[in-house]
Order: C-alpha cells, then sequence, then structure tokens
C-alpha cells in the first residue's frame, strides 16, 4: 500500500497538467512522462503489476523505451500456467469478469480480449488466492448473476500457451476465442 501511495503521489494535480497541453503530441509526450515518473517511484515491487495494468489497457505503446528498459520480463501478477489450468478446484469462485471489445485508435488497431478473475483455495486453513486468465479475441462472452453465487466449477481449454474458453458456473459465464 505504501508503494501505490508513493508511486501516485500528487497524480490528480499531474493528470490534469498533462492533459492541458493543447497539442496532442505533446500531451502524449506529457502523459509517457507521468506514466514513467509513476514506474519510477513505484519501485521493483510494484513496477510489474503497473507494466501489466498498461499492457491490459492498450499494449506496450504506453510505455517509453526508458520505461521498458526498467521493467522486468516476468509477468506480473498471477496468471495460470497452462499446466495448471485444468487443475482449478470445483470451489473457485468468480470474482471479476472484464470484456473489452477490439478498436482502431491513432491508426493503431487493439485486440479485444476478456479477463477471468477466480478467487481458489490454495491449501486448506489458508488464504484463497486470485487467479487470472485472458482469452485474446474473444467471440463469445456471457454473464448471468447466477455465475456470482457459490462454487464456480470451473472448464478450462487451453490450446499451446493460450486459453481458449472458460465457463463457469455451468454456463453462468462463458468467454471463447474464435
Amino acid at each position: 500500500m505504501h508503494a501505490l501511495a508513493r508511486a501516485f503521489s500528487g497524480a490528480g494535480a499531474d493528470v490534469v497538467a498533462a492533459a492541458a497541453h493543447r497539442l496532442a503530441a505533446r500531451r502524449e509526450v506529457a502523459f509517457r512522462r507521468l506514466i514513467d515518473t509513476w514506474l519510477s517511484r513505484g519501485g521493483p515491487a510494484l513496477r510489474p503489476r503497473l507494466v501489466n495494468a498498461l499492457h491490459d489497457i492498450g499494449g506496450d505503446s504506453h510505455l517509453t523505451e526508458e520505461a521498458r528498459a526498467l521493467t522486468p520480463a516476468a509477468p506480473p501478477y498471477s496468471r495460470l500456467p497452462a499446466q495448471q489450468d485444468h487443475d482449478l478446484p470445483a470451489e473457485a469462485r468468480l470474482r471479476l469478469a472484464r470484456y473489452r471489445a477490439g478498436y482502431v485508435e491513432r491508426g493503431f488497431e487493439r485486440a479485444g480480449s476478456a479477463v477471468v478473475q477466480m478467487a481458489r483455495p490454495s491449501a486448506p486453513d489458508e488464504p484463497w488466492r486470485l487467479s487470472g486468465l485472458q482469452i485474446r479475441e474473444p467471440s463469445v462472452f456471457g454473464l448471468r448473476t447466477s455465475a456470482l453465487h457459490g462454487p464456480g466449477e470451473p472448464r478450462v481449454t487451453v490450446s499451446g500457451e493460450r486459453t481458449r474458453s472458460v465457463v463457469l458456473a455451468r454456463g453462468g459465464f462463458e468467454a471463447s476465442a474464435g
């Protein structure tokens, strides 16, 4: 929590100042510098999470070369490796489902994505952990309130290193790539 407070200290005023530039190119430079500042202030413990959040928003286009150099290549938060996808416990519960449609911004095509986070028991009498899965360019995304109540009984399909589909709560949640 301390790292977050340190990284984003004064962020409100900094964002307003960056947005105040009239020329789009200057605004872009100001926001990139702001991101560099946040990454630098966040330190090595927070930096991977910030980079992951930026990547989920719009890929690496938000990062300057300096920011990329500061960032370790390791994944920042617990994405389930392919070999563990089929071993999710039946007790796993849906905690977050997010869909972003693909779009074109300033001539760059951004792929759509679906992100699923589940709480799952790690071991008896230990705290539950969050695990996330991402589906690139989903063709199906459906969510009913039944998926938010009770165990998820997840079924995950993986092809190579990519998650192809996630079904929870007997179809209460479904996301899959075409």
